[in-house]
């Protein structure tokens, strides 16, 4: 009877023991096989997709394209600029909201209140309007996007900097591990990865969201898309 008893009591413990070893579902809450990508059904005018779509390629019709996937939570993305004239301002990198229906800006007054870009000549635009933040980025930068839209609050923030040398530079003293100071803090809904070549130039790079090694450490609290 006692060795019944033993035998049953070991039983248990093992079935906890393997319960307990289930993962928990990483950053964004959902734990998934299928990596994050450029989504090639959301590209507009003649831009294209190489290298697994994560490289983004256009140089002859303004176009967009958008990534596969979208979060209302905290992620960090990175994208390295490899064709592009620095000052030019003709091409943002930037988030958009799920719900905004396609379109491809042309200029500040076409970017809707559900984009929020950062151009290549400093100027940071939202909702047909733009400010100044950072420096012109081109060919060579590595742009860091940190996002933080934690159940779609309506108060979400973005920060998008820069990384040289394996160090983070975020404009404005902007902090994103303690929410100081974002590019813009009215984020809605779903937020995912927006690539706009604004007006047919010779613009491409590449996004980096975590299948790799990433050129900077993203900010503490921040994970992939």
């Amino acid at each position: 009877m006692r060795r019944a008893l033993l035998a049953f009591a070991f039983c248990l413990l093992t079935a906890a023991a393997t319960a307990q070893s289930i993962p928990f579902p990483g950053p964004g809450g959902v734990s998934s096989a299928t990596p994050t990508t450029l989504d090639p059904a959301t590209l507009t005018g003649s831009a294209s997709l190489s290298g697994g779509n994560l490289s983004y390629n256009a140089n002859t019709t303004a176009s967009v394209v958008r990534s596969s996937k979208f979060a209302a939570t905290k992620f960090y993305v990175e994208f390295s600029v490899t064709t592009g004239a620095s000052a030019s301002g003709n091409f943002a990198v930037g988030v958009i909201d799920s719900s905004q229906a396609t379109a491809t800006p042309t200029s500040i007054v076409t970017v809707t209140a559900k984009m929020w870009l950062l151009r290549n000549d400093a100027l940071a635009l939202n909702n047909a309007a733009s400010v100044g933040y950072g420096s012109n980025y081109g060919a060579g930068t590595t742009l860091i996007i940190a996002v933080d839209n934690t159940l779609g609050s309506g108060s979400g923030k973005i920060w998008i900097g820069t990384c040289s040398g394996g160090v983070s530079s975020w404009p404005a003293s902007g902090n994103p591990a303690t929410g100081a100071n974002p590019m813009y803090s009215n984020l809605t809904g779903n937020i995912g990865l927006f690539i706009n070549d604004q007006a047919a130039v010779a613009f491409a790079g590449t996004a980096d969201f975590g299948g790799t090694a990433y050129a900077c450490t993203p900010p503490s609290g921040f994970g992939n898309l």
